[in-house]
């Protein structure tokens, strides 16, 4: 009865008026009425309790899902085997500075133009979707502009409007673009650390 009567009315009214209410009705003192109403709020606190956790839950299952969404994309913008080249023997092996780290911007490119071997090693600022998006645009740019401009200067500046025009301005994109053509190695960089020879 009262115990049952109080979490009725702690659940409809809340807590002032349950007090009120049932001293009222059954002329009781506070300690019947907090006998009813104990059991009110920890069945509500478990509920609220409940709602949070699955909103948690749903939170991370989103985030997951987003992180697939960024590794899968980033392994469609770098392909697993360079072109053959006579006289350039290339390989191509990629690894992330950690496990944690692995979903990111950074990106590479190797491709057979009329001026030689053309490669393209690019870091986008940040991690997750974004910078795969960012990373996706340098790569498109370069795929674009290596068969066009022959002097690396150019081809880099020419890369670097286009991911000016389609990249975020808080974001950015570094870029080293190398050729291999008649047995030497020419290299430009863009923000991005020289290679190790």
């Amino acid at each position: 009865g009262l115990v049952a009567r109080g979490f009725t009315s702690v659940y409809r009214e809340g807590f002032e008026t349950v007090l009120f209410y049932q001293a009222l009705m059954f002329d009781a003192g506070p300690a019947a009425v907090l006998a009813g109403f104990a059991p009110g709020i920890l069945v509500i606190s478990a509920i609220v309790g409940l709602v949070a956790a699955e909103a948690r839950l749903k939170d991370a299952s989103r985030l997951v899902a987003l992180g697939e969404v960024a590794k899968t994309a980033q392994r469609a913008i770098m392909r697993i085997d360079p072109p053959q080249v006579d006289g350039v023997d290339a390989a191509v092996r990629y690894v992330s500075a950690s496990t944690e780290a692995n979903i990111g911007g950074d990106a590479y490119e190797a491709l057979h133009t009329p001026f030689g071997l053309r490669v393209l090693v690019a870091d986008a600022r940040g991690k997750g979707l974004p910078a795969v998006l960012s990373s996706a645009v340098a790569v498109g740019a370069f795929r674009e502009w290596a068969f066009i401009e022959e002097d690396l200067g150019d081809l880099i500046c020419r890369m670097n409007v286009s991911v000016g025009r389609e990249v975020a301005d808080v974001d950015f994109v570094t870029a080293l673009v190398a050729e291999f053509c008649n047995d030497q190695l020419r290299y430009v960089a863009a923000g991005h650390p020289p290679p190790v020879l």
